[in-house]
């Protein structure tokens, strides 16, 4: 008899995470080739702030519509993430306080002084919030898989992305499409139909991103 492979459930995070991953890495490689004594160094300050922002957003969706999933059934595992996030709210307020420092320095001496700081707050930031992304799929996908179906695990993340703050929708839009691979946008494209895919495509072309 031959062996049949049940199809891989849906992954609540995956492409937020993956648009997340891209942000995080992408902006620091901005941040270790910056000279903090340059103009450039402007462009990399916005860049960083703009990551800040897209993360602290994405929490607030986690902590109202995910993690309330958990409290019931996994009321440890709710606590955990939610000190998870907490952390990460204090490495924000580090990186936050190391661009301060940086916009009040005096001298080349100073900025290169504080683009080092920021350097080693922004690295420990994304390091942290690799690590985290990969725990929430790693330990909160398979305990939600055993309480929901795909249906409504999906409604569930539509929800959310309906009362997401609207400031960088086009921003991460763009760049779960340029992070997934050609299975999962094929996936995600045939489940919203032509004319939702249209639509999409014209929304991301209005908005120049």
């Amino acid at each position: 008899m031959m062996k049949t492979t049940a199809p891989p459930r849906f992954n609540l995070f995956n492409r937020a995470h993956k648009a997340i991953r891209a942000l995080l890495c992408n902006t620091l490689l901005q941040v270790q080739k910056t000279d903090f004594t340059s103009p450039d160094a402007t462009g990399c300050v916005a860049g960083i702030r703009l990551s800040l922002e897209v993360l602290q957003e994405h929490a607030y969706l986690e902590d109202h519509f995910i993690f309330p999933l958990l409290q019931s059934n996994a009321p440890s595992l709710a606590a955990f993430f939610e000190k998870q996030h907490h952390q990460d709210e204090l490495l924000t307020q580090d990186v936050e306080a190391a661009l301060t420092g940086f916009e009040s320095a005096s001298g080349e001496q100073e900025q290169l002084l504080t683009g080092i700081v920021i350097l080693e707050q922004y690295a420990g930031f994304v390091a942290f919030n690799l690590s985290h992304m990969n725990m929430e799929e790693q330990l909160i996908n398979p305990f939600l898989w055993t309480l929901y179906s795909d249906a409504e695990l999906v409604q569930r993340v539509t929800e959310a992305l309906q009362k997401a703050p609207p400031a960088h929708d086009d921003l991460l839009l763009r760049l779960m499409i340029e992070n997934q691979n050609s299975r999962e946008l094929a996936a995600w494209f045939a489940a919203m139909g032509p004319e939702a895919t249209e639509n999409l495509n014209a929304r991301l072309s209005a908005a120049g991103v």
